[in-house]
């Protein structure tokens, strides 16, 4: 009962796009329904005088069940105010002064109460049949019908904590699905069901506070205008997430939209995040001949996918990218990730450009060097499905006013402007990479 109408309409017969007119319109006309019931009693006081009481009575019940609908008019509050709605209008009906006056109370309650019994009959027979078992047994016997409640991810992040935590062990959930702690026998450490919106000045630091004591973390890659932007409303708490947990393997190599994150070991404090200062990046593109122009379009932004945020540049006829003007702080490796063919802004998926090159250049007064090169095929399923993470030393310019130039080259020519994206580029200190080599 928690969802529209539509929705329902749409899990039980499995269609797909905007539903049909009738659907609008019956979804919409019970919107109106108590409306409607309150409109009826007025009239009848109106021409008829005297009202009886039980309308009244009948009345304030249902307004006061309407009221329950401000500020979130869902189809969870409607089905309280529904059914007195539903009984005013009968009563309003059969009180109407006449000859027939109880035949008619008695035919129109015959009829409403028939009405109501098939519907729900012929709703619980189609639920009946679209659910799979029970979810997760035996603490969620819940049986899933939508497509959301049964895909394979679920069940394979529940299958995976309950393997790896203990009873009673604390993790937490991004998205408000309190669901996965019953399933799995966990906990949340915070006050707060998922990502509150509004609330970045008092939850972000609670969680982070929370994240500093926990191994796994939920995350869907869920972020949308619709959903809210994880980074946008946590901030802190997607750096947090980047810089201590990693996404293993097994939900990697699904492609899982729903995943867990599991603690790792501390990457280092960002100096200087180049998604967070994208605004003051150049864009540029390069046409057919190669020759380079600025690109002043506004960036598109798409949702963060497995732990990285994607810093998105655009692709000319030969390539394209941004650049940066800063200070090195000495004793600093650029770290970022490469890979993920495919990401979405809002509802629309977007694809890299098929075959590129990708460069960082770094320039000082002595002009230009290139630091780093990788081919990528996004046509490759191995090299399109996941992060590939890869760091580079810049000691050597450390205190240096310099410009740093992440570039896409396109292999073939390009018809027309395309996309790629580096995720997550940033600086970090030295000391964080550890004694490892550097690439």
């Amino acid at each position: 009962a928690a969802h529209y109408l539509p929705w329902v309409w749409a899990n039980l017969f499995q269609t797909t796009g905007p539903p049909s007119w009738g659907l609008v319109a019956l979804t919409q006309l019970l919107y109106a329904l108590p409306g409607l019931a309150l409109v009826a009693v007025a009239l009848r006081s109106f021409f008829f005088k005297k009202t009886p009481d039980s309308l009244f009575y009948l009345s304030a019940l249902v307004m006061a069940l309407w009221m329950q609908m401000y500020p979130r008019a869902d189809w969870g509050h409607l089905v309280y105010v529904l059914p007195a709605s539903f009984a005013l209008l009968i009563a309003t009906a059969a009180s109407l002064p006449g000859r027939h006056e109880g035949s008619l109370a008695a035919v129109l309650t015959v009829v409403g109460v028939l009405a109501l019994v098939a519907v729900s009959s012929w709703t619980w027979v189609r639920l009946e049949s679209e659910a799979d078992g029970p979810l997760a047994p035996p603490s969620v016997t819940l049986r899933p019908v939508s497509p959301l409640m049964k895909n394979p991810d679920l069940g394979r992040v529940i299958h995976y904590l309950r393997e790896e935590t203990e009873p009673g062990e604390a993790i937490w959930v991004a998205r408000a699905e309190p669901l996965l702690y019953e399933a799995t026998a966990t906990r949340n450490p915070t006050r707060y069901g998922g990502v509150m919106p509004g609330l970045t000045e008092s939850q972000d630091p609670e969680v982070i506070r929370a994240l500093k004591e926990v191994r796994y973390v939920v995350m869907t890659d869920a972020d949308s205008p619709d959903t809210q932007y994880l980074r946008e409303s946590l901030p802190e708490t997607q750096r947090y997430l980047e810089q201590h947990f990693m996404v293993p393997p097994l939900f990697v190599e699904q492609g899982s939209g729903l995943f867990v994150l599991k603690k790792s070991r501390d990457r280092g404090d960002s100096l200087i995040d180049f998604f967070d200062r994208i605004e003051q990046g150049k864009f540029f593109v390069r046409d057919a001949s190669g020759r380079r122009r600025d690109f002043r379009r506004e960036s598109l932004k798409f949702e963060t996918r497995f732990n990285r945020r994607p810093l998105a540049v655009p692709v000319g006829a030969r390539g394209g990218g941004i650049e940066y003007e800063l200070k090195v702080p000495p004793g600093t490796v650029l770290e970022f990730s490469l890979g993920i063919g495919a990401l979405f802004s809002g509802p629309h998926p977007f694809y890299q450009v098929p075959r590129s090159r990708f460069e960082i250049l770094i320039g000082d007064s002595e002009g230009f060097k290139r630091l780093f090169s990788a081919s990528y095929d996004q046509s490759r399923h191995d090299q399109s499905r996941k992060w590939t993470d890869y760091q580079i030393d810049l000691s050597e310019w450390g205190g240096q006013a310099v410009t740093l130039r992440f570039e896409v080259v396109a292999e073939n020519p390009q018809r027309t402007l395309g996309v790629a994206w580096w995720g997550s580029p940033r600086l970090i200190e030295r000391s964080a990479v550890g004694d490892g080599p550097v690439r």
